[in-house]
């Protein structure tokens, strides 16, 4: 038996991704045993709350080399009210703080999932490419090919 770390949210709500570990037998698929567990959770929420169950998918399986991933390296930029404003060197994602507190510092930094125009971090780069091309539209609402800054 193997521990698999991942990250799970829930469906149809845009909260935040939270890890999570998985026991995972050794001669078994990780993703293939992950998605039997949160299979048989949902079907038991489904029972107990009906449409109010909170079902859960996963997001991502967490590799032994995601420990190499950058955190977010965030400076700050200024003063908007009384907010102090970070962002990010390399995603260019803005963070907004009030009072003692600073900046996340253990937040991976995404770059290719971020969209600056939003200022908004996406869960996967797919669901980022879909968004981007809302930035792509012409005056007249056609979709026009999306230049090498929004891949």
């Amino acid at each position: 038996m193997k521990q698999v770390n991942t990250k799970i949210n829930n469906l149809g709500r845009n909260g935040i991704p939270w890890n999570e570990t998985f026991v995972v037998p050794d001669n078994e698929d990780p993703k293939i045993a992950i998605q039997r567990q949160l299979d048989e959770f949902n079907r038991i929420e489904r029972q107990r709350y009906g449409e109010n169950a909170q079902i859960r998918i996963l997001v991502e399986i967490c590799n032994e080399d995601q420990e190499d991933q950058i955190a977010c390296e965030f400076e700050k930029s200024g003063m908007e009210g009384i907010y102090d404003v970070y962002q990010c060197k390399r995603c260019k994602l803005v963070f907004k703080r009030f009072g003692l507190s600073g900046p996340p510092r253990t937040k991976l930094c995404h770059p290719e999932r971020v969209c600056i125009p939003c200022n908004k971090e996406f869960i996967s780069i797919q669901n980022a490419l879909k968004h981007k091309t809302i930035h792509s539209r012409d005056k007249y609402g056609k979709t026009r090919l999306v230049g090498e800054d929004m891949k």
